[in-house]
């Protein structure tokens, strides 16, 4: 996970209990293009067509998600626990299972994937597993994010 500049982010703002995450049989063209299926609704089509090799960069994640209205906040070391002294602890901010995360996990030497999480479920390649908190050892993050879109309001 990365480190990240220390800001303080009230994370409950982004909360939401209306994101709907669903199984899908479409062919995005990977991993990246799954999750931002599962994240926007988009067709598979048109999600297929921003992907330039077999890759999903963070910023072609980024930039399809802001065309889609969407806020992508970066959840690092120090806008969790960096931004806050031991004093706070009992009222610093929590992420919980009503935020939508967007994860990039090290699957190995060569290889990354996104992941959709939310309300402990996973979303990968169109498929939904219970959350397995070992996976965040076993495949570590790499790049973590809390994705928002207004059509999520409480």
């Amino acid at each position: 996970m990365r480190v990240g500049r220390v800001q303080k982010i009230n994370w409950k703002l982004f909360e939401t209990h209306s994101f709907l995450l669903r199984e899908s049989d479409e062919e995005y063209g990977g991993c990246g293009g799954s999750a931002l299926g599962a994240l926007t609704g988009r067709p598979a089509r048109e999600i297929r067509k921003l992907r330039r090799d077999e890759h999903w960069p963070t910023h072609t994640m980024r930039m399809y998600l802001q065309k889609q209205r969407s806020i992508m906040l970066p959840v690092t070391i120090n806008n969790i626990a960096g931004a806050y002294s031991l004093k706070d602890h009992l009222n610093i901010p929590k992420i919980t299972n009503k935020h939508v995360l967007l994860l990039c996990h090290s699957y190995c030497k060569e290889e990354s994937t996104w992941v959709v999480v939310y309300n402990n479920f996973e979303f990968h390649n169109g498929d939904i597993t219970q959350l397995r908190p070992l996976d965040f050892l076993n495949y570590p993050i790499e790049d973590a994010y809390v994705i928002w879109h207004p059509s999520w309001k409480k």
